[in-house]
């Protein structure tokens, strides 16, 4: 699953300096899920 096309929506809301909440709440739950991502493949490793 790839979540670019999702940060590249998030983008186009910072350009236009038009950001609903519930769309940073969104932001910020999948930049801490790739987070958990990369953590847990390294801890595999």
């Amino acid at each position: 699953m790839s979540l670019k096309p999702k940060f590249k929506i998030a983008e186009k809301y910072l350009e236009s300096k038009e950001l609903p909440l519930q769309h940073l709440d969104e932001l910020i739950a999948l930049r801490e899920q790739s987070i958990e991502v990369k953590a847990k493949k390294l801890l595999k490793q």
